[in-house]
C-alpha cells in the first residue's frame, strides 16, 4: 500500500509538473501570435517555400540564358563590323583603276575612246560573278571565301600595274569583276544564315552603307598617292599590298564573331525549323524552278531591276541633266548636288532596315513609303524643268536649297527599295526550305538587277535625244526625270502588291510565337 502510495504521488507530481509547463507555454502571448499567424498561412496556401535545389537550379538557369545571350549580340556585333570593313574595301578596290584612268591614258598614250574598255568588260564579268557567286555560297564556306576574295581581288589590281597594253588591262579588269563577286553574295548568305531574323533588316541596311563609304574612300587614296609622288603602277601595287592585310584581318574578325566552319559551326540563331513545316514540306516537295516562278520572287526580281536602273540611271547621267535642265548653274553646284544625292543613296540605305524594323519587319511597307518619296521627289523635279521658260523669268526651276534636298530624297527612296528587294527576297527563298534555294534566289535577282543597269545606259541617251529633237534640248534632259519617276512609280506599285502576302506571313509568325510561348509557360508550370 505504502509504495502503491508512493508511486499514485510520483504520478500526480509529473502531471503537475507538466501542466505547469504547458500552461506558461499557452499562456505566452508571442507563441500564441507566431501558432496564429502558421495557422493562417497553413489554411490559405501561402508562404509555401520553393525547395532550395529548384530555386538555385532556376537562377543558374537564368543567369546561362542571359550570359548566351549577351555573347550572341557581341557575336553579331562582331559580324556585322566585320562584314563591314570587308565589303567596303571590296568597293575601294572597284574604284582604284577608274581613279587612275586618266594618268594610265596620258602615260600609255590610249585614247579616251579606248580606255573605258575594261569597264565595260568589268560590268558584264561582274553580272555573272555575282549569279555564280550567288549560287556558290549555298555550298562554300562564305565567311572563307569572303575573305579570300578581298585578296585576290588586290593580286588582281597589282597585276593590272604590270600591264602595257589596253587588251591585258581590259583582261585583268574583266577578272576583277568576276572576283567581286566574292563580296555581296557570299556576305548575303552569311546575314541571312548567321543573324537573328528580328535583326537582319537592321544589319543589311548598315552593310548597304559599307559600299558608300569604301567608295568615297577610293577618290582620297588616289590623291594622297599622287601627293607623295606615287605613280599610277605604284598606287595599284600599294592597293594590292593593303588588300593582302586587309584580307587576314577581315578573316580574324569573322573566325572571332563565330562565322568561320572551323570555328562554331552552330548558328547564333538557333531556329529550328517546326514539327508542322517539316512534314508539309516532306509530304510536298517544292522544286527550285517553282520557287523561282513564285508571284513573290517575281515581283521582287522586277523591284531589283527598276531600282538598279533608277539608281544608275541617276549616277551616270545626273551630272549631265543637271546642267541640261538648269536645276546646276555650275559645275560646282552639279557637284554638290551629287555629293547631296549620295548622301541621300547612303541614309536611304541604312534607314530602311532601321525602318522596316521599326514597322515590325514589314519590307514590302517600307519599300512601299520610301518609292512613294522617289515618286514625289523626282515627280517635282521633273515637272518643274519641263514647265520652266529660262533665266530670263526666273534663274532656276527650283532654289537650289530645296533641288539639293529632293536630289537627296529621290535617291534615298530608290536605294532604299533597292537595299530591301534584296533581303526580301533570300527570306522567301529560305522559308521555302529547299536546299540550296537562298543562293539561287540571290544570283537572279542580282542578274536581273544588271540587265536594269544596262537599259540606264545607252537607251536612255537615245530617248533624250529623240525628246530633245521634238521639243528642245532642255525638255529631253528633263525626260529623264520622268523616266525616274514612272520607274519609282512602278516600284511603289510592284511593293503595294506584296502587301496582302505580308500581312498573312506577319500573321501566322505572330501565332506560331504565341503558341509557343504558351508552351513554354506550361512547360515551366509543370516543372515547378
Amino acid at each position: 500500500f505504502s509504495l502503491k502510495l508512493v508511486n499514485t504521488d510520483l504520478a500526480m507530481s509529473n502531471r503537475a509538473d507538466y501542466h505547469k509547463v504547458t500552461s506558461s507555454a499557452c499562456l505566452d502571448a508571442q507563441l500564441i501570435e507566431d501558432a496564429k499567424g502558421d495557422f493562417v498561412r497553413m489554411v490559405s496556401g501561402e508562404g509555401e517555400e520553393t525547395p532550395v535545389s529548384t530555386t538555385g537550379e532556376n537562377n543558374v538557369a537564368a543567369d546561362l540564358a542571359t550570359q548566351e545571350a549577351e555573347v550572341a549580340k557581341k557575336r553579331s556585333a562582331l559580324l556585322v563590323a566585320g562584314l563591314f570593313v570587308g565589303y567596303g574595301y571590296y568597293n575601294t578596290l572597284r574604284g582604284s583603276f577608274p581613279q587612275q584612268m586618266r594618268n594610265i591614258a596620258q602615260d600609255l598614250k590610249i585614247p579616251m575612246s579606248q580606255i573605258g574598255l575594261p569597264n565595260s568588260i568589268f560590268s558584264v564579268f561582274y553580272g555573272l560573278g555575282k549569279l555564280c557567286g550567288s549560287i556558290a555560297s549555298d555550298y562554300l564556306p562564305c565567311a572563307e571565301c569572303h575573305a579570300l576574295g578581298i585578296m585576290l581581288c588586290g593580286l588582281d589590281i597589282a597585276a593590272i600595274g604590270l600591264c602595257k597594253g589596253i587588251k591585258s588591262m581590259s583582261a585583268l579588269w574583266g577578272l576583277q569583276g568576276a572576283l567581286q563577286a566574292f563580296g555581296w553574295p557570299f556576305l548575303a548568305r552569311i546575314v541571312v544564315s548567321k543573324l537573328p531574323q528580328e535583326d537582319r533588316a537592321k544589319y543589311w541596311g548598315v552593310l548597304s552603307m559599307a559600299g558608300s563609304v569604301g567608295a568615297m574612300l577610293a577618290p582620297y587614296g588616289a590623291v594622297l598617292a599622287k601627293s607623295c609622288g606615287v605613280s599610277w603602277r605604284g598606287a595599284l601595287a600599294m592597293n594590292g599590298a593593303s588588300a593582302v592585310a586587309m584580307a587576314w584581318f577581315v578573316r580574324a574578325v569573322l573566325r572571332r564573331a563565330g562565322a568561320c566552319a572551323e570555328s562554331i559551326p552552330k548558328q547564333l540563331t538557333d531556329e529550328r525549323p517546326s514539327k508542322v513545316q517539316n512534314k508539309s514540306t516532306a509530304l510536298v516537295p517544292l522544286s527550285k524552278k517553282a520557287v523561282l516562278g513564285s508571284p513573290a520572287l517575281m515581283s521582287l526580281a522586277l523591284c531589283n531591276m527598276l531600282s538598279f536602273f533608277a539608281s544608275k540611271c541617276t549616277k551616270e547621267w545626273a551630272a549631265v541633266y543637271l546642267r541640261g535642265t538648269g536645276l546646276a548653274a555650275t559645275d560646282l553646284q552639279s557637284a554638290n548636288l551629287l555629293f547631296w544625292a549620295e548622301m541621300g543613296a547612303s541614309a536611304g540605305a541604312g534607314l530602311s532596315g532601321f525602318a522596316s524594323l521599326c514597322l515590325g519587319g514589314r519590307h514590302a511597307l517600307t519599300c512601299l513609303i520610301s518609292a512613294v518619296v522617289a515618286v514625289l521627289s523626282t515627280g517635282t523635279l521633273a515637272i518643274k524643268t519641263r514647265r520652266w521658260k529660262g533665266k530670263e523669268f526666273s534663274p532656276s526651276p527650283v532654289p537650289f536649297a530645296l533641288a539639293c534636298v529632293l536630289q537627296a530624297l529621290s535617291l534615298a527612296g530608290i536605294n532604299a527599295v533597292r537595299t530591301l528587294a534584296g533581303l526580301h527576297g533570300a527570306e522567301v527563298a529560305e522559308r521555302t526550305g529547299v536546299v540550296g534555294m537562298v543562293g539561287m534566289a540571290n544570283g537572279c535577282m542580282e542578274i536581273v538587277g544588271q540587265i536594269g543597269s544596262v537599259f540606264a545606259g545607252q537607251p536612255i541617251g537615245a530617248l533624250a535625244a529623240r525628246v530633245a529633237s521634238r521639243d528642245g534640248e532642255r525638255a529631253g534632259w528633263s525626260s529623264i526625270l520622268a523616266v525616274l519617276t514612272m520607274a519609282s512609280a512602278g516600284l511603289a506599285a510592284l511593293n503595294a502588291g506584296l502587301l496582302p502576302a505580308e500581312t498573312r506571313r506577319l500573321s501566322v509568325e505572330k501565332a506560331k510565337k504565341e503558341s509557343s510561348s504558351r508552351e513554354q509557360v506550361d512547360e515551366s508550370l509543370k516543372g515547378s
